[in-house]
């Protein structure tokens, strides 16, 4: 992995907590926009998304599709964003922006959706643009981490519910790429806390999981999990 880029993409990171409210969880509802408006938004959206894909051509589809998508944010267009036509005095009608990150092609998609008419309305995709991390993606990397590292098992075996888990998002394209690999680095806090390790690197791009070895333990407080002894 290119460590030098990741440091780099790190210095922008985006922390997150798994524990609080997140403005990525499609489900919550938006500024200018209620629980319900956010949901048909994202199910608008997906259609569109489904009918795009319907018409890609065969020879374009490969064997092995990566059907991952996940929506990164819904915003409510503003009055100065919406129909121009609109007659003054009168509500402007309500309509969305949905944001979508697609793995298959690292593809990022905008919808504009029409809330009145249950239709997009507008469509646009761009190509290896980097995109804010969502709360499905979030919770993909500590799957992916608990599945494939047995630091993590061990970890969540001895101290269960008491832990927090939080993340540091970062970005970079390898050299001879163009797609840009979504990178998360998980960190657990237990019983506030902070470990110190395990402090897994969840390449969300290769489905990858990197357990670097732990550094010499400082004297800032921080604790590191006790594996326990093999039989």
């Amino acid at each position: 992995m290119h460590l030098t880029k990741l440091r780099l993409a790190l210095a922008s990171c985006l922390v997150v907590s798994a524990f609080a409210a997140n403005a990525q969880d499609p489900t919550k509802p938006r500024p200018g926009l209620t629980a319900i408006q956010t949901k048909e938004a994202v199910r608008i959206a997906a259609e569109s998304l489904q009918e795009i894909r319907r018409k890609e051509p065969e020879t374009k589809k490969p064997q092995n599709r990566d059907l991952r998508e996940y929506v990164v944010a819904v915003e409510r267009l503003t009055d100065k964003d919406a129909d121009s036509t609109t007659t003054k005095g009168t509500e402007p009608p309500a309509r969305a922006v949905v944001t979508t990150y697609r793995y298959q092609d690292d593809t990022t998609v905008y919808a504009t959706v029409d809330l009145a008419t249950g239709r997009a309305i507008d469509v646009k995709t761009i190509q290896h643009m980097q995109t804010p991390l969502s709360d499905g993606e979030f919770k993909a990397a500590q799957a992916l981490a608990l599945e494939k590292s047995d630091e993590i098992k061990a970890l969540f075996k001895q101290f269960g519910k008491r832990i927090d888990v939080y993340a540091q998002f970062s970005q970079y394209t390898p050299d001879g790429e163009t797609r840009v690999h979504r990178v998360v680095h998980l960190l657990y806090r237990v019983d506030k806390r902070d470990l110190s390790a395990p402090r897994p690197v969840v390449d969300l791009t290769t489905q990858s999981v990197l357990v670097p070895k732990p550094e010499a333990e400082d004297d800032n407080g921080e604790v590191r999990a006790q594996p326990k002894a093999k039989p």
